[in-house]
């Protein structure tokens, strides 16, 4: 027992330190440090530039995306850390703000669906950041994640690309895993990181609508002005 306590006393000592005086933090934003009490310090949380927007998809507005917030300051920093830098915890910070702006959508689904990337895409970052997003959703929820959108490789990336130069781009690549369409007659929320065009949420929409889910509400973390 002496030596036990010997070898964690270290251990020990700063749990006992951390419960009398609560832990600094450096927010990845500003890089101040700050009270452990969220990802970022309250400062930046203050600074999300929060979207209330309905965007529609189509000239015939057959369908909609809502947004958590604009593609800019803190939220375009902590996106582009969750897709290029391996920052998880940055999209389950994201991912938490979306479950609680929209939680009475998330009340009426029964399942979550990631837009999805391409192979290529995958084999080079590692993961998709839409299905980081939903399996935090998931976690908080108990709506489970149903990742069965698939891209094609033969789609360029859609970076750069002009708006209709995107709409074509998608227009055959967005399919569906065929294993899954039992999964009819259920409503699902699509969840993708960025609204720019709002091609690849319409033709992910699409899909799973013409193979038999029957609604299909789309939710991003930021809308991108174009």
């Amino acid at each position: 027992m002496g030596q036990w306590l010997l070898a964690n006393a270290k251990k020990i000592l700063n749990e006992i330190l951390d419960i009398i005086y609560e832990p600094e933090d450096i927010c990845p934003i500003c890089l101040e440090p700050f009270l452990q009490e969220d990802f970022l310090c309250q400062n930046c949380i203050n600074e999300i530039k929060y979207c209330d927007e309905k965007v529609f998809l189509t000239e015939n507005k057959d369908y909609f995306a809502q947004s958590l917030s604009y593609f800019s300051g803190i939220t375009q920093k902590l996106i582009i850390n969750l897709k290029y830098k391996d920052d998880f915890d940055a999209g389950r910070f994201l991912a938490r703000l979306l479950y609680l702006k929209y939680i009475d959508l998330f009340k009426e689904v029964d399942f979550l669906v990631p837009a999805p990337c391409s192979y290529r895409s995958f084999s080079k970052r590692g993961y998709n950041q839409s299905y980081v997003i939903c399996k935090e959703i998931e976690r908080m929820s108990s709506i489970k994640t149903l990742d069965i959108l698939t891209k094609s490789n033969k789609s360029k990336d859609q970076i750069g690309l002009s708006k209709d130069e995107r709409w074509q781009n998608l227009e055959k690549a967005i399919g569906i895993k065929k294993k899954k369409l039992l999964l009819k007659y259920k409503r699902v929320i699509l969840i993708d990181d960025v609204l720019t065009t709002g091609a690849t949420s319409y033709m992910c929409a699409k899909v799973l609508k013409n193979n038999g889910i029957e609604d299909v509400i789309i939710l991003t973390l930021a809308k991108k002005a174009i």
